[in-house]
């Protein structure tokens, strides 16, 4: 209710439920209004019973759509902002699109990046250690070169030049040097005040 006002409907929650019955209905409204607009939560696989019996996987899954519908709804109200401004923060929503999707970052982010390349050139790499060709794009957060961190370098980079110190930066080929790499990047973001949602451990798992 706090992300969207007005979703759940009060007077049929129990505050204080004393009977399995009445913790069952609370915990099956739960799912019926994420699943329900505006929400639209895919929880095809969560059922009322997986939070009442403490099912950490799935309440974490149901906890992590509402993050993600939490951070589109706060892009979107940039965005909005952005556009009454005359700037584009994100691509235009098309037509008929009503919520932002993973689409509409990726193409924000790569577009960030090639206008800083068309702007700037490509940042230097001290001794030519790694390059960076293949890692300024994504088409997908499923790529497999995320684990590295340097996307997310680069597009720190595209906004804030200065803050990116690349003699820091691994090349990223062992374990140990994409979780340092990740350690480094969410730092950074953390210092320029981003809200950041993962954990080093999380990028390297991509």
């Amino acid at each position: 209710d706090m992300l969207e006002p007005g979703s759940v409907d009060w007077e049929k929650i129990g505050f204080e439920p004393m009977t399995l019955f009445q913790r069952s209905f609370n915990y099956n409204s739960i799912v019926k209004v994420a699943s329900l607009e505006p929400f639209m939560l895919q929880l095809n696989f969560i059922g009322g019973e997986d939070l009442g019996n403490g099912n950490r996987k799935l309440t974490l899954a149901l906890l992590w759509q509402l993050m993600r519908y939490h951070l589109y709804t706060f892009l979107e109200q940039v965005h909005k902002v952005s556009v009454n401004r005359g700037g584009g923060l994100v691509l235009a929503i098309r037509d008929g699109e009503t919520r932002f999707s993973d689409k509409h970052v990726l193409a924000w982010a790569n577009e960030i990046i090639e206008e800083a390349y068309e702007l700037r050139g490509e940042p230097e790499i001290p001794d030519g250690k790694f390059s960076l060709t293949s890692k300024c794009k994504i088409r997908s957060f499923k790529e497999d070169h995320l684990k590295d961190s340097i996307y997310f370098m680069l597009l720190i980079w595209a906004m804030k030049p200065l803050s990116i110190k690349w003699s820091f930066v691994a090349p990223g080929k062992t374990q140990q040097e994409k979780l340092r790499n990740a350690r480094y990047v969410v730092s950074i973001a953390r210092k320029l005040g981003t809200m950041v949602m993962v954990s080093p451990e999380d990028i390297v798992q991509v």
